[in-house]
């Protein structure tokens, strides 16, 4: 029976926070990404065209390469492994786990591939493209759930979840098993609740370019029992101060922190902007935010436009 030594090594980022193919440093150090060299099975040209056609790499399996060691004391091979780190964060990394079911035929994996091409990358600019995709049959995460206790970074590992995606920095996995059965609508409403989590994610680390959107609600972020008339000035609705979130009771206002005004506003560029425009076309400062995210997303190269058709 082999013995096994499974190890992960990062692999080293110039330029974290963007999807360029200059992630990974030159001079000499292997891009586990790519096909090997040579390699002329179907599979692998299937990934190596892709990427040709797309600039994107493309992985069936979480391991990028493994590589023989040497025999331990009793003669059996130890092996290291370079795999796909999902959790991995400029901002901060996830100690969630992800575990995968790949897909098992050549044909799922050709059929995927083009639902990838048809759906999903004709609605995103070459600069929003992720780094790779990882298709598989389903990704399975297991959260890392934080401990009220006084050690420091001290919490276990809850149950394990199938996900529909996973969005990290250098990959975006998907869970496209059953995506070829879906209707029309399913496919959509899985495209839609992917693009939303991509978005979510790519605006966590542009601070600068929400500042405008922050100033806006900077004074009541989190704030909690303001009286209204005493506090704040007599307000009948929190739109009235550019809020989606949060709410009123008696005489008092409660107020969302930022993280939720902006997932608030987020949302609503997946409703008809038609009807969200006019029923708040009394509240401008909602207008104003609404407008404010709408271009900051625009300029990360997502086409909404042709998502809500």
């Amino acid at each position: 029976m082999y013995k096994i030594l499974g190890f992960i090594v990062f692999l080293s980022l110039a330029v974290a926070c963007e999807k360029e193919k200059d992630l990974f440093p030159s001079g000499g150090v292997e891009n586990y990404f790519e096909v090997p060299e040579g390699a002329s099975d179907e599979e692998s040209v299937l990934r190596r065209n892709f990427q040709e056609e797309t600039g994107c790499y493309l992985l069936f399996n979480d391991t990028l390469r493994k590589k023989l060691l040497g025999n331990d004391i009793d003669g059996l091979p130890i092996y290291s492994f370079e795999t796909v780190e999902l959790g991995y964060g400029v901002v901060s990394a996830s100690s969630d786990k992800f575990t995968f079911h790949y897909l098992e035929t050549l044909e799922s994996k050709r059929e995927v591939v083009e639902f990838v091409k048809e759906s999903i990358l004709p609605l995103l600019e070459k600069k929003a493209y992720p780094y790779s995709f990882l298709l598989v049959d389903t990704v399975f995460r297991t959260r890392f759930l934080v401990d009220d206790g006084d050690d420091v970074g001290s919490g276990f590992y809850g149950s394990r979840v199938a996900v529909d995606f996973y969005s990290g920095v250098r990959c975006l996995a998907l869970s496209l098993g059953d995506v070829l059965e879906m209707s029309d609508v399913e496919k959509r409403e899985f495209v839609r609740g992917l693009f939303k989590n991509m978005i979510e994610t790519s605006l966590l680390a542009k601070t600068v370019e929400l500042a405008a959107f922050y100033a806006l609600g900077e004074e009541y972020y989190g704030k909690e029992g303001l009286e209204i008339g005493w506090d704040i000035d007599y307000i009948e609705d929190l739109r009235e101060l550019g809020f989606l979130e949060g709410y009123i009771s008696y005489d008092y206002a409660y107020f969302p922190v930022k993280s939720e005004d902006l997932e608030s506003f987020v949302n609503v560029l997946f409703e008809d902007e038609e009807a969200f425009l006019e029923e708040n076309e009394e509240y401008p400062l909602v207008i104003q935010k609404y407008n404010l995210i709408k271009q900051v997303v625009k300029d990360l190269g997502y086409h909404l436009e042709l998502l809500n058709q």
